[in-house]
């Protein structure tokens, strides 16, 4: 699958190839952005809340439907962490909730959570390094990605003992669910760009090293990751480094990909966005020049006064999200028509 995901001399072939071809290439690295892309945090509650209600209703271990409901969640179920998550959520399962389940955990749920979350740990922290890479340049090249993956994820890395001497971080300890896995990463990687120590990632058939090999080879032929600005998965660009759309099919339009359907809703936004303001300078223009040419009447000035005071207001709302831009335009249209208070 690594290989797949990493056929760099066929994609070159590919761009240098004028032949007229329909027929669109599939996205590079679709599968592995596909895997990063999973809200592992949400996983983990999804798996915790399944097993709890099967567990209360007095079920038998429901291999079958979690079976489905990882590979409807994850993308595949076939890499050894979650066969080894399996079993370990059977054990836990079969337990119920003993005075020992109780202590570790606080209650049988809270197990079910904490051990899904443990498969897809370093999975979560390599979102985090994706996502901090769009802010620290340095953080694409393959050697600093090396040698942040021995120095914090160096249980599944050859020479352990080297590699563990580079980073005082944990994994175990400082990455659990709700923590700021970001800070953490951006922290760990800063400490570690003192050392120059690196080493080799080697991928086995492992969810994890197939992810950090993958990320690995991708970084080494000078590609980055980007998250989709509109249906908010990974993807690899390949045109430009400052693309802000995938060309995965938009979840809002079956009909487009998210380049086209983000592309056209940006200018549509863009050009609202000017319109409203165009307006509101209008209405403003229109209700000074009452004033000027009408100062007797005390309407007029009121009305201007409280205009620009709400303008103001509204353009903080709609900045921060509270209001939306139609709601200031059907305010602004309200305004427009009203001469005093």
């Amino acid at each position: 699958m690594t290989l797949y995901e990493c056929d760099f001399k066929k994609l070159e072939e590919y761009l240098c190839d004028d032949t007229e071809d329909d027929q669109q290439p599939f996205p590079l690295g679709e599968f592995l952005c596909n895997l990063l892309s999973i809200n592992f945090e949400n996983v983990a509650k999804s798996i915790s809340l399944f097993l709890e209600e099967s567990w209360i209703k007095g079920n038998e271990f429901p291999t079958e439907q979690l079976q489905e409901l990882v590979n409807r969640l994850c993308v595949t179920s076939e890499f050894g962490e979650m066969r080894g998550m399996f079993t370990m959520l059977k054990y836990l399962y079969s337990k119920g909730e003993t005075q020992e389940v109780i202590n570790v955990y606080g209650n049988l749920k809270d197990a079910f959570f904490f051990e899904t979350f443990e498969c897809f740990k370093v999975g979560a922290v390599l979102q985090a390094y994706l996502e901090e890479s769009e802010n620290i340049p340095e953080m694409t090249s393959a050697t600093n990605f090396e040698r942040f993956i021995n120095g914090f994820l160096e249980v599944k890395i050859m020479r352990n003992d080297q590699a563990a001497s580079l980073s005082e971080y944990s994994l175990s300890q400082d990455i659990f669910p709700g923590c700021d896995i970001r800070g953490i990463v951006k922290d760990v990687f800063l400490n570690l760009e003192q050392f120059n120590d690196s080493y080799s990632v080697f991928a086995l058939d492992h969810l994890d090293t197939l992810l950090i090999s993958s990320i690995y080879y991708f970084f080494l032929n000078g590609f980055c990751f980007k998250r989709c600005k509109n249906c908010g998965k990974f993807f690899v660009p390949l045109s430009r480094s400052d693309e802000m759309y995938c060309n995965n099919v938009s979840p809002q339009d079956q009909m487009r990909t998210c380049k086209e359907y983000g592309s056209q809703k940006l200018w549509y936004d863009r050009l609202k966005s000017d319109e409203v303001a165009k307006l509101a300078r209008n209405i403003y223009s229109a209700k000074q020049m009452l004033v000027r040419r009408n100062p007797d009447i005390v309407g007029y000035k009121k009305m201007f006064d409280y205009f620009k005071l709400e303008r103001k207001k509204w353009e903080t709302l709609v900045k921060s999200g509270e209001k939306s831009k139609e709601e200031y335009l059907s305010w602004l249209n309200e305004m427009k028509a009203k001469k005093t208070l």
